[in-house]
């Protein structure tokens, strides 16, 4: 009984051994890294002032009185890969002390000059897309003051005009029907 016992035991753990041999033959290991890259979209700002050439602004505020103009050009640099660019603009007033007023922004008159901007959902749209090292056609060249509509309230008051653009990688991101504005991956602004 004894031979018997150790002859099955024997029997199964060379037939054990034989499983686990082919088992480890059929399964194998290996590591494989991949990496993935993906392209950089960047933009910047451009705000001239017109002065018989175009120079950047000193950042010190512009003295203006009521109907008169300044110059203020603005544009976009695409500092990397191809994208679309939109662009829009807010009014605000601010005090001497830095605080937000209440006053009316329709006395601010922008006029967009470029021809390749296209208006759709309160942003201007650039209907050609920008290389790395193009600057778009200026948006608009000046901000003017009413005349007759500024009241005193608007005595020392500072007005902020301020700029927002957002690119969007022109990479596997077709123009659709509906043209640049409707471009896939627009921020929620």
């Amino acid at each position: 009984m004894k031979k018997k016992l150790f002859l099955a035991a024997l029997v199964v753990i060379v037939l054990a051994s034989i499983g686990l041999g082919t088992f480890a033959a059929y399964t194998t290991a290996a590591r494989s890294r991949n990496v993935i890259t993906t392209g950089k979209i960047d933009i910047s700002i451009v705000e001239q002032q017109a002065d018989g050439g175009a120079a950047s602004y000193s950042g010190t505020p512009i003295p203006v009185m009521p109907a008169s103009t300044v110059s203020k050009v603005v544009s976009v640099c695409c500092n990397e890969e191809q994208a679309y660019v939109r662009m829009k603009y807010t009014i605000a007033f601010r005090d001497a002390q830095g605080n937000d007023l209440a006053l009316d922004p329709a006395v601010v008159e922008i006029t967009p000059t470029g021809q390749n901007w296209i208006e759709s959902d309160g942003w201007f749209y650039y209907n050609v897309p920008l290389s790395a090292g193009e600057i778009t056609e200026p948006l608009f060249e000046s901000v003017s003051f009413s005349g007759l509509s500024m009241g005193n309230e608007y005595q020392n008051a500072t007005v902020v005009v301020r700029i927002h653009a957002q690119s969007v990688q022109t990479a596997n991101n077709p123009i659709p029907a509906d043209g640049i504005p409707a471009v896939h991956g627009w921020p929620i602004f």
